[in-house]
């Protein structure tokens, strides 16, 4: 197996719209398991908006297949 590791000093930065179209959820969905604490955004830009990383996309995929094969976040 072979794992790719980001090349040094480049980072992925995601908004709440990013995530919920890369992972086909919606941004309320993003938004709920954020104030669950399941994700905690990097920073916040400028303008007031949350950016994600690359490890809160991992997450979200995780949380996903999880939900998907009937466990709850209770």
């Amino acid at each position: 197996m072979c794992l790719m590791k980001p090349k040094r000093g480049i980072f992925m930065n995601y908004k709440v719209s990013d995530l919920s179209k890369i992972l086909d959820i919606s941004s309320n969905t993003v938004r709920r398991y954020e104030g669950m604490g399941y994700l905690s955004p990097d920073r916040m830009d400028a303008n007031g908006y949350r950016v994600y990383g690359a490890g809160d996309v991992t997450k979200m995929i995780i949380i996903n297949n999880y939900r998907k094969i009937g466990f709850s976040h209770a």
